[in-house]
Order: structure tokens, then C-alpha cells, then sequence
């Protein structure tokens, strides 16, 4: 009997052991969990900063971005004439052209930098000289024939203009960045008649149109042609040439 007695003592000591195990490990969890905690409510700061780093440095990287696009427009919308480094005139064309989404053709990337073509409007600077009044267009002609015969070489710079591009030329300087190009608006030019051209002195491959020595004996050479020269305005254009003739037809070369 009191073995029995002893057995039935004896026997709740494995069960024991069993539940004190569970006890350890569900202490550790709870310590595990308090730590993780903790760690958490810790890094939440360290998290927030360095989002907030990132994200600003993100809005901080755009917005010069944004500052250097909107110089680079600045000075893509002046014209050649404004003299300025060709370097600079390159740098400012890769970048607008780099945070484009619809990038430039390689030829307009060089007419930009070169300053054949400007801002506003992004428009070619020169249409065929098919696209002048055919009278206009002999004599334009006959400019640049009479000019090489003189160690002149001369370039047609613009001839036909809409006059939604005259509009952005005359904006330049009033509305919006740039020098005064123009005194007409859209539909009061001889450009938007084909009835004017404008064109460049060349030296070297290089054009001159800040040359006003050359442009005085190309304006001889166009009155002599009976065109009315820029240069005799009261705001100079010395680029511009125009026909101010009634025009009935073509004439010969």
C-alpha cells in the first residue's frame, strides 16, 4: 500500500518539468516580443529621417533640375546675334535635351546649339528659298551670287515665317525673356508674305551676324538689286532684306 501510495507521489514530477518548459519559452517570447518593441519604437525616428532625407533630396535634386532647364530656355531663346559662348549655347541645348521627354533630332540639337533656331517657338530660323514669292527668291539669289563676287560668302538665315512664329518672335524681349527681335506681330511682317529673307555673312564656316562692317556692303548690294535693306530702319535689322514692290509675277535670273 505505501508503494502504491509513493508511485502516485513520484508520477507528477515529468509533467511538472513539461510545464515549466513552456513557461521559459513563453517568457522568452514575451521578452523577444517586448525587445522587438523596443527596436521599433526606436528606428521609427531613424526610419522617418531617413525617408524624409531621401525624399527631400529627391524634391531638391527636381527643383535644380527645374532651375537649371528653366537657364537653359533662357538662353536658347536668344537669338545669335546676342553673342553668346557656343559652349554655353551647347550645354544649354544637351540639358533641355536630356530632361526631355521627347528628345531632339540629332540635326535641330545642332541648329539649337549653333543658334540657327531659338526659343520660343522652336521653329527652323530658315525655310527653303522656294518658300519666298518667286521674285523674291531670284533676287535672294542673286544677293548671295553678287555677294561671292565680292569674297562674300553669305547664308540665308530666314526667309518664310507664319504668323504664329512672328507672334513668339514679338513676345521676345516684352512677354516673354529675351532681347527685342522684331517691332511686328503676326500678320504685319514681310516675312509672313514670303516677301522678305534674311540672311548671315560667313568667315571660315562660322557665321558673322554681329559683322556690321560686311552687313553695310551687303545692304549696298541688296538696294542695288532694288530690295529695301534693314539696316536703313529706324531699329536696325541688319539681317533683313524685303521687297516692297507690287508683286505680278516672276522675274527672270
Amino acid at each position: 500500500m505505501k508503494q502504491i501510495i509513493d508511485l502516485k507521489i513520484s508520477t507528477p514530477v515529468p509533467v511538472v518539468m513539461a510545464a515549466k518548459g513552456v513557461d521559459d519559452k513563453r517568457d522568452a517570447w514575451d521578452a523577444f516580443e517586448r525587445y522587438s518593441k523596443v527596436i521599433s519604437i526606436a528606428l521609427i525616428p531613424v526610419v522617418l529621417a531617413v525617408g524624409g532625407w531621401f525624399i527631400q533630396k529627391q524634391i531638391q535634386d527636381q527643383s535644380i533640375a527645374k532651375d537649371y532647364v528653366q537657364l537653359a530656355v533662357s538662353i536658347l531663346k536668344e537669338p545669335e546675334s546676342a553673342k553668346i559662348s557656343p559652349e554655353i549655347r551647347n550645354w544649354a541645348a544637351r540639358l533641355l535635351n536630356d530632361n526631355s521627354k521627347t528628345k531632339l533630332s540629332d540635326e535641330a540639337l545642332s541648329q539649337l546649339s549653333k543658334g540657327v533656331i531659338v526659343l520660343p517657338g522652336y521653329t527652323p530660323s530658315s525655310r527653303p528659298v522656294e518658300s519666298l514669292q518667286p521674285v523674291v527668291a531670284v533676287l535672294a539669289r542673286k544677293l548671295i551670287e553678287a555677294a561671292a563676287a565680292q569674297g562674300i560668302e553669305v547664308k540665308i538665315i530666314r526667309t518664310l515665317v507664319t504668323s504664329e512664329e512672328q507672334n513668339a518672335l514679338y513676345a521676345s524681349g516684352r512677354t516673354a525673356p529675351g532681347p527685342i527681335i522684331t517691332n511686328a506681330k503676326g500678320g504685319k511682317s514681310k516675312h509672313n508674305l514670303g516677301l522678305a529673307f534674311d540672311v548671315a555673312p560667313v568667315e571660315e564656316g562660322k557665321t558673322e551676324i554681329d559683322n556690321v562692317e560686311l552687313y553695310k556692303k551687303l545692304g549696298a548690294i541688296g538696294k542695288n538689286l532694288g530690295l529695301t535693306w534693314g539696316g536703313d530702319f529706324a531699329f536696325p535689322d541688319y539681317p533683313h532684306f524685303e521687297y516692297r514692290e507690287k508683286v505680278e509675277g516672276n522675274v527672270s535670273k
